[in-house]
């Protein structure tokens, strides 16, 4: 038998017949089984390479926002495994098994949908951090694709004003950010300038 690779998470069927598989990992753990279908400049099959080119720039932005204390991503990376998980379960309720996964030890064994900077902007900060997988099973290249654009269509970008209004309501001086703690001091002027311009666009 082929060498698997073990996590241990949750699977749950939806509709009744599409098994998904819920775990942590590490980037390290995942970036040896994971291809990423990407389409070449020049274009080709959206059914088989749908995926975008990496960027560097994103890819650097997310390795400096990992290197902040208690900065994480909460949602999933989506991979696919077009072939069969083997799968151990221990207990279960109506919605999900608890078990363990096990992942053929192979280059290519999973695709990456949705995620490929949060998966090696992890690998590239170096942090260990775990990441949050979603596996669909048994799903195919065009089936993939589809995926892939519906994810990519519905997501609406939250608006700078809408952030810069948040960063307001959310953010406090009390306490005042710990000295050198960036992501606290960074969120401290943030604060700062959302209420300063509300206050100034409230004076005639």
């Amino acid at each position: 038998s082929k060498e698997k690779v073990m996590f241990l998470g949750s699977r749950t069927y939806v509709d009744s017949k599409i098994p998904m598989y819920h775990f942590f990992a590490k980037s390290s753990d995942l970036i040896p089984l994971c291809n990423v279908p990407r389409r070449m400049p020049s274009g080709g099959d959206l059914s088989i390479a749908y995926q975008r080119l990496l960027k560097p720039v994103k890819v650097k932005n997310i390795r400096r926002y990992l290197a902040e204390k208690e900065s994480f991503f909460p949602n999933s990376i989506i991979l696919a495994a077009e072939e069969k998980i083997d799968w151990i379960a221990n207990k279960s309720n109506e919605f999900s098994e608890i078990g363990v996964i096990g992942l053929p030890s192979i280059f290519g064994s999973l695709l990456v949908i949705d995620g490929q900077h949060r998966l090696f902007g992890s690998e590239a900060s170096d942090t260990d951090k775990p990441i949050s997988v979603c596996i669909v099973e048994g799903l195919r290249k065009p089936a993939q694709a589809s995926l892939f654009t519906t994810i990519n269509q519905e997501q609406s970008k939250v608006s700078s004003d809408l952030m810069w209004d948040l960063y307001g309501e959310l953010g406090t001086l009390k306490p005042p950010p710990k000295p050198g703690n960036k992501k606290e001091e960074k969120s401290a002027i943030q604060y700062i300038v959302s209420n300063t311009f509300k206050k100034i666009n409230l004076n005639e």
